[in-house]
């Protein structure tokens, strides 16, 4: 198995309360240039 085919079944998380919006930018951008299956980010 290849680290893409991991990486597509992996959640990337960031779930701080004091998150700010440049961090979470950072993490979808990730997400996105990984391809995993998700990015979770707080609700507030």
């Amino acid at each position: 198995m290849e680290i893409k085919d991991i990486l597509s079944h992996v959640d990337h998380t960031l779930l701080a309360q004091d998150a700010t919006w440049d961090r979470i930018r950072a993490i979808v951008d990730d997400g996105i240039a990984y391809h995993t299956a998700s990015v979770c980010i707080p609700a507030s």
